[in-house]
């Protein structure tokens, strides 16, 4: 599963909700048979087999269908979006179960668009989690419910709440590590211990300032300002107030994000957006793309770690119960 996209099939635009494509849509676009409906095919064995697999949740092959599952499909009921919306891969699962002429012609147009497709943009340019770590994260989940104190449901709905996202897959990548380990100390958790890169955090984060001193950006290294004649120092002034004009555009835009990423819109007062914009500073404002990449940096070398440390202890589980000696590190 990945970031939605912009699809119409033929003359029919299919709307999208929460990351997810409406089934009724395609219905519609596929001719809208009686026999075609979109609950007729959720209720299908092979299609909660196929939503078991995608979001991790074997609870889907028994008893009542639910309402959702993250990032898979939810069915709305009353007036606002109301419809069966699902992922990609529900989606082309449908189109397949509809005829295969339809099945060609809705691959046709997600090839194609994916082909013209630029790179998905991120809030304040941060990388979103990828599909292992996204594994990583349901497979937590599936840990937390075999304790039997809560279900898939209320688990992933208090994560969601916990990192103010819709779907984990629009948690930011340097966030990973944080949500995994919030998610094993939820009761009931059965799997392996607290993980991520604390001594690589902590390495890479000693690179980082709080903030960036502008007067030595600006002005550290240069030569000592010389005499100059009047005309020349008024050009000197023209510029620096233009660039100041500049300056005061992005240190606004960069204020207005601060905004958007540390106040959710729920939460959203004048005095929690008063503590947002006095605390922010030109040499903070400086330093957030810096900081931003060595975070995204420390969390890719901590996801190393942890692949690699989760696959020295399969090797070392499966040559013990080969009766191999000498596993140990």
């Amino acid at each position: 599963m990945s970031a939605s996209i912009p699809l119409a099939i033929g003359c029919t635009s299919v709307r999208q909700f929460d990351g997810l494509y409406s089934l009724n849509d395609l219905h519609r676009a596929s001719g809208g048979e009686a026999k075609h409906q979109p609950p007729r095919f959720m209720r299908l064995d092979q299609t909660k087999a196929l939503i078991a697999e995608l979001g991790h949740y074997p609870e889907m092959g028994s008893g009542e269908t639910p309402e959702m599952v993250s990032g898979v499909f939810q069915i709305v009921k009353g007036s606002v979006n109301p419809g069966t919306w699902v992922c990609r891969e529900l989606v082309i699962a449908y189109a397949a179960w509809i005829s295969a002429a339809f099945h060609l012609k809705v691959i046709r147009v997600f090839l194609g668009t994916i082909d013209r497709q630029p790179e998905p943009p991120t809030a304040l340019g941060l990388r979103l989690i990828d599909a292992n770590q996204a594994q990583l994260l349901r497979e937590a989940v599936a840990d937390v419910v075999s304790g039997g104190v809560q279900g898939y449901g209320e688990t992933w709905a208090r994560m969601h709440r916990k990192f103010v996202v819709n779907s984990y897959h629009q948690l930011p990548s340097d966030r990973f590590y944080e949500a995994l380990n919030y998610i094993r100390s939820m009761p009931g958790y059965r799997g392996p211990a607290h993980t991520g890169p604390q001594s690589h955090v902590s390495a890479v984060s000693l690179l980082q300032p709080d903030v960036i001193d502008p007067a030595a950006l600006l002005l550290e290294g240069q030569s000592d300002p010389q005499e100059l004649t009047g005309a020349q120092r008024a050009m000197v002034e023209h510029r620096a107030w233009q660039l100041a004009g500049d300056a005061h555009l992005l240190i606004r835009a960069h204020i207005e994000r601060r905004i958007a990423f540390r106040v959710h819109k729920d939460r959203r007062t004048d005095e929690n957006v008063r503590t947002v914009v006095e605390g922010t500073t030109l040499g903070n404002a400086l330093t957030h793309h810096y900081g931003s990449e060595l975070r995204q940096m420390a969390g890719f070398i901590g996801y190393v770690q942890h692949v690699a440390d989760q696959t020295m202890a399969r090797y070392k589980a499966e040559m013990g119960r080969l009766g191999v000696a000498g596993t140990s590190r």
